[in-house]
């Protein structure tokens, strides 16, 4: 899976893309989970009541320019965009 990312992520990750591979078929909310296992970083940017709810956070996935919901299936070959608001900006 190719992610790409926005905002202040080059500067937190150190990069714009990076890969990920997944062996199956997971939801965006299970995709949550991993990315910030992956980069720890991005905790304090998930807000929502839920955790790992992206759709209720400042995050924003997409798929080819389609907002992604927490129950949409993501899938290894998949190229996934992340977004990022900060507050105030």
């Amino acid at each position: 899976m190719v992610i790409k990312l926005y905002g202040p992520f080059l500067e937190w990750i150190g990069k714009n893309v990076v890969e990920l591979k997944i062996d199956r078929e997971i939801t965006l909310t299970e995709f949550s989970r991993i990315i910030v296992e992956r980069f720890p970083i991005l905790r304090d940017y998930i807000t929502g009541t839920k955790d790992f709810d992206l759709l209720n956070s400042i995050f924003f996935v997409a798929r080819k320019g389609k907002l992604l919901k927490p129950e949409d299936i993501v899938k290894d070959e998949d190229e996934l965009e992340i977004m990022i608001i900060l507050e105030g900006g």
